[in-house]
């Protein structure tokens, strides 16, 4: 029976959900087990999240993983307080990270997660980083090391920048210089014990160029995440018409990833949606080549348009 694939657009996956990518897997798992610190980078919609949910539920056995999503913070504290929240739900480190925050205590796995953030930056203000420390502190005497997931830390970065929304000031500077040196000093002073894994949908390189601050993170590994092959983009797109009942044949196939060019796991999945949704409308799961062009006419005209409207 051929493999199944439920389709996921938008969305991070992991399990099941999760379609290819196993070496590199490997290779990100092994740099990891050498105790390197990762700078994921790929272009938007290779699936950069995806991939690193997906290892941290493989390494999770082996490694404490606490995984951030920066993309809405604005401030080193707002870093301080997700980490201390990632590490909640895991067994002992509650109790530790109330030992940390002293005002808090015993009602830190208790209180309400809102309430906890308003606490947490209470107990930050004017002080993230030595608190910042402890908390690495914590993490670092696990047993089995731990694994810190940082995505969207660019967009943080670049709002540490530019605090008034446009071009990057000193104290902008200054703010994002003493942030990024710090994950640097922590990471160096942890080696072996706490990895860093840094990612986003912008590059972080590029932000730090622009300010100067290039060096601030040459202790990290980059690791490049490409645009699947041709054979695994096929494999999906079999799985995914299996699991939908969709009669997709090897031409069509074909001609779906020579309309792509380059096949990026989002773009994949996204145009066997639009073939999809075709289908159903015509009344039969049947995809011929002449199918995937008109579809793929169809939605270049509806991007032409959309991108009309917004020039007006």
């Amino acid at each position: 029976m051929p493999q199944k694939l439920k389709g996921e657009v938008g969305n991070w996956v992991s399990g099941d959900r999760f379609w290819g990518r196993e070496q590199d897997i490997a290779s990100f798992a092994q740099f990891l087990d050498e105790g390197a610190h990762l700078l994921l980078v790929a272009p938007r919609r290779m699936g950069k999240t995806s991939l690193m949910r997906e290892v941290a539920r493989r390494i999770e056995h082996r490694f404490t993983c606490l995984f951030l999503d920066l993309e809405r913070g604005s401030t080193a504290a707002d870093a301080i307080v997700e980490l201390s929240l990632a590490a909640r739900p895991h067994a002992g480190l509650a109790k530790r990270m109330g030992e940390v925050f002293r005002s808090i205590g015993g009602i830190f796995d208790e209180i309400q997660i809102d309430d906890l953030k308003v606490k947490l930056h209470d107990a930050l203000a004017g002080d993230w980083q030595t608190k910042g420390d402890r908390v690495l502190n914590v993490l670092a005497e696990q047993d089995r090391g731990t694994v810190i997931f940082i995505d969207e830390l660019p967009i943080l970065v670049n709002r540490l920048l530019r605090p008034e929304g446009h071009h990057i000031t000193s104290a902008g500077k200054a703010a994002a210089d003493q942030f990024v040196s710090w994950i640097r000093a922590a990471a160096q002073r942890h080696q072996g014990r706490v990895r860093f894994v840094v990612s986003g949908s912008i590059g972080l390189t590029p932000v730090l160029r622009q300010a100067g601050l290039s060096a601030t993170m040459n202790s990290f590994t980059p690791f490049d995440l490409a645009p699947w092959d041709w054979e695994t983009a096929k494999g999906c797109l079999l799985a995914l018409a299996s699991n939908y009942d969709l009669d997709l044949s090897d031409p069509a196939v074909g001609r779906i990833l020579t309309r792509l060019g380059c096949c990026i796991p989002h773009h994949v999945q996204m145009f066997f949606s639009h073939i999809y949704e075709d289908a159903r409308h015509r009344g039969t799961l049947v995809c011929s080549t002449s199918d995937v062009d008109r579809v793929y006419a169809r939605s270049e005209e509806h991007t032409s348009e959309l991108q009309s409207r917004q020039c007006i």
